[in-house]
């Protein structure tokens, strides 16, 4: 996908706490617009000190030599579910990930980056404001997340199809 660096909105409500799951979607609306309008799927927020964050429905992640990076927590992001299930793919295939505070030119000078979703899974990033993202295409890492993750996704998947097959009527 090809995403833009929000120009004008901020995910931080300096009265709503950014981990507060509420029905405002207002900043999301807009830095989802303002991405179709510069010709982009998604948009990556910043938070007040200029920091990255989060896309207006999914989780970033990008790379740089060996490491992952991710915004963390204190950045203001929602912690998405998809995202953990990665962490701890990352984790078990031992590659570091770093989470914490990351300016836009960190994710600009990756050497690749994805999105994760709860509706989409993993997401390549090809393109940021413009500039090319690791040639454009997903690198080894993101490839390896994107595997794995499709993996657990149908393992889960045909583990709960068994679990509903093995119930009878009467206990359903």
């Amino acid at each position: 996908w090809d995403v833009v660096i929000s120009r004008s909105v901020v995910t931080m409500d300096p009265v709503i706490p950014a981990r507060a799951k509420t029905t405002n979607r207002l900043n999301l609306i807009l830095a989802k617009a303002e991405a179709r309008e510069r010709g982009a799927k998604e948009a990556i927020l910043l938070n007040l000190q200029g920091n990255l964050t989060e896309g207006t429905s999914s989780n970033l992640f990008f790379v740089k030599g060996d490491a992952v990076l991710t915004p963390s927590i204190e950045s203001g992001i929602l912690e998405g579910v998809t995202r953990a299930v990665v962490m701890e793919i990352l984790a078990r295939e031992g590659v570091v990930v770093r989470e914490g505070a990351f300016a836009p030119d960190d994710l600009r000078g990756a050497d690749e980056a994805f999105l994760t979703f709860t509706t989409a899974g993993v997401v390549p990033i090809r393109h940021v404001d413009g500039d090319g993202i690791g040639g454009g295409e997903a690198g080894r890492i993101t490839r390896r997340v994107i595997e794995n993750y499709e993996r657990e996704v149908e393992a889960a998947t045909l583990n709960s199809a068994r679990e509903r097959a093995g119930r009878s009527p009467a206990s359903a």
